[in-house]
């Protein structure tokens, strides 16, 4: 009966999809699909806005501490400090935050936002690494508070650096990003937790390319050392459109060379420009997709050739993930692995 069902929900989903874009073919039948139209009333529109700039927050908070200690009054400066110092102690997400956040629907800002996934996702036991990461992982965010129901349960593990901007880190920490260092890998996966993060970082956030298709991975390799260790399934995820939502400065190439620099000592290099200034553009369908699992074997103490080898496996596999959809999403001839 529940494989009946299933292939009902499968049948439905794929023939909602195909409406509205006849030219995507999908040879196996993902397992779910949803497809979210941008938002058309002036309600529902300044909504997404708003739901973008709380999104924005986390990154905007540097901003705002300066502000207020250059040009706000002594009681403005003292509340923007204490919530600078009082972040400290928030541990994990607040679930209220969380919904609150969700409400607004962020991803009905963008042009069209479809979610897929390839198969179901287990409760426990996977990760679920994320690409690219483009300037501020809009999309894969968006994914999260709205697309998939199944990701408001996961950890979602991001740079320490985030969780400590003054006042920024608050909205970080609220919305439930953890540091993703070893001592939370290990903790969460003793714990069988499912763990989305984004491997590439901000080199990934540094190369992004509006023109180009660019993910970031080869140098990263801790992730598979910890899935082999635990015995987890992994999921890759393409988010397309990310590259696109802002505007980069690529033919400039020294402002890249200058981000990578500073990427060596945890901080971001990035410089853009979006729908007025900050905004992510609004004219770009995006995607997500979340790709079939590939099941690690469980090594306690995996070796150097093991963890090159299950990295080769990912990288095919993200590969492969790409050219599934990259005529559909209208995303580059190849993806670029650097």
């Amino acid at each position: 009966m529940e494989e009946h069902l299933q292939r009902n929900v499968n049948k439905s989903a794929d023939s909602s999809l195909n409406k509205h874009n006849p030219k995507l073919k999908i040879e196996t039948k993902p397992f779910s699909i949803k497809r979210f139209k941008q938002a058309e009333t002036l309600k529902e529109k300044i909504l997404a806005r708003i739901g973008i700039l709380f999104f924005s927050l986390p990154f905007l908070g540097i901003f705002i501490f300066t502000y207020c200690m250059l040009y706000c009054s002594f009681y403005l400066k003292f509340l923007t400090v204490s919530i600078a110092i009082l972040q400290n102690f928030i541990p994990s997400r607040v679930k209220y935050y969380f919904d609150f956040v969700s409400f607004f629907e962020t991803h009905r800002y963008y042009k069209s936002f479809t979610c897929i996934c390839e198969e179901e996702i287990q409760t426990e036991n996977c990760l679920l690494p994320s690409h690219p990461h483009g300037i501020i992982a809009n999309v894969v965010s968006a994914s999260i508070l709205n697309g998939f129901s199944f990701l408001k349960k996961v950890e979602i593990f991001g740079t320490r650096f985030i969780r400590f901007i003054p006042v920024g880190g608050l909205f970080a920490r609220m919305i439930g990003i953890e540091g993703v260092d070893n001592k939370n890998f290990k903790k969460r996966m003793n714990q069988r937790k499912n763990i989305l993060f984004i491997p590439g970082g901000f080199e990934c956030a540094t190369i992004t390319d509006d023109t180009k298709d660019k993910v970031y991975i080869k140098k990263r390799k801790g992730f598979i050392k910890y899935a082999l260790m635990f015995g987890y399934k992994v999921h890759p995820i393409y988010n397309f459109g990310e590259n696109k939502l802002y505007y980069t400065f690529k033919k400039w190439k020294f402002i890249e060379k200058i981000g990578l620099f500073l990427n060596n000592f945890k901080l971001p290099g990035i410089v853009f420009i979006g729908k007025y200034l900050i905004f992510p553009r609004d004219d770009i369908d995006v995607c997500t997709v979340i790709g079939k699992g590939i099941q690690f074997p469980k090594i306690e103490n995996p070796n150097k050739d093991q963890i090159d080898k299950y990295h080769s496996i990912y990288i095919n596999s993200l590969e492969e993930l790409y050219d599934r959809y990259k005529n559909e999403f209208g995303a580059s001839e190849k993806l670029e692995i650097h």
